[in-house]
């Protein structure tokens, strides 16, 4: 992957808020990429002492909901004096009522990022809010509409599929069966599969072969998940095995979804179309949100 925003975030000062919590484990690993030289404060009161310590380039807080009330406070004073009005102040969370991001953008954060986010897509925007850290407290947007009605199935063909199975007929029907509706790769090995996983447009969703030669299906999930790089691509298992164990520990190690040999296509299409509206979804709401940052500029 381009390494550039991950040098530029390298040699930044950032003051990490609330990733003590047991949901920011995740997003942490993704941070602690960056290498940056952070401070991690769990309350107010540590995060104004640091703050008083030292000067930050970025702050980073982990919003829950309305139990981390302190973060809203701590947003205010950094907006309201005058040495630190412009330091850059993103939210991340997996929270997406309107209540809250309409809440943030007045208080005047530089970013909103709904999770789960790949790590590449995650420095690009954590180095636009550094570069971009101001956003307007203007008019109110409460009265705004933010409930968009998003037809999922329009934008489905932005989903990147990657079919990983060592044998040449199960990638040609998976690939035939999906072709028209999806942008497709496909792989005959975990070592193949791992490098396209690790390029700059990884795929969404990986369709994964269990009984494969050398680094089976299971121990590549196990990789996948494991890196923070790659632990949000969506995992299929494919397999024909009837092994209920099987089935089971790829679950348990992140997958979420299986398919039974021989595939059927009318099935494939429904289990995969499932998981790449569920995708869609969450980048329309993301991409909402900017819009609403974007109108607070304007105000």
């Amino acid at each position: 992957m381009s390494n550039y925003p991950l040098q530029t975030l390298k040699d930044k000062s950032v003051l990490l808020v609330n990733f003590n919590q047991p949901n920011a484990t995740l997003i942490s690993q993704h941070l602690q990429t960056f290498k940056f030289s952070d401070n991690n404060a769990s309350d107010l009161a540590q995060s104004i002492n640091f703050m008083q310590a030292k000067q930050y380039d970025l702050i980073i807080c982990f919003w829950q909901n309305k139990t981390d009330l302190f973060i809203l406070e701590l947003i205010k004073r950094v907006r309201g004096a005058a040495n630190t009005l412009k330091l850059p102040v993103v939210i991340i969370s997996e929270c997406a009522s309107a209540e809250s991001i309409n809440h943030f953008i007045e208080l005047g954060v530089s970013d909103y990022i709904v999770t789960p986010i790949i790590q590449s897509h995650l420095a690009q925007r954590l180095q636009r809010a550094i570069e971009f850290p101001i956003r307007n407290n203007g008019k109110a947007l409460a009265g705004t509409t933010t409930h968009k009605i998003w037809d999922i199935n329009s934008d489905i063909e932005q989903v990147n599929l990657l079919v990983v199975d060592d044998v040449a007929t199960n990638i040609e029907l998976i690939v035939g069966a999906l072709k028209s509706n999806y942008k497709i790769k496909a792989a005959n090995n975990a070592r193949s599969a791992m490098s396209v996983c690790m390029t700059d447009s990884p795929p969404d969703i990986v369709l994964l072969d269990i009984m494969m030669p050398d680094t089976d299906g299971l121990t590549f999930c196990k990789q996948l998940k494991s890196n923070p790089l790659t632990q949000d691509i969506r995992v299929i298992f494919t397999t024909a095995l009837s092994d209920v164990d099987d089935i089971v520990r790829g679950l348990e190690l992140g997958a979420v979804d299986y398919l039974t040999k021989p595939i059927i296509p009318a099935i494939l299409k429904a289990r995969v179309k499932v998981h790449a509206q569920i995708i869609i979804q969450h980048r329309l709401l993301q991409q909402q949100i900017d819009s609403l940052i974007s109108l607070s500029n304007k105000s």
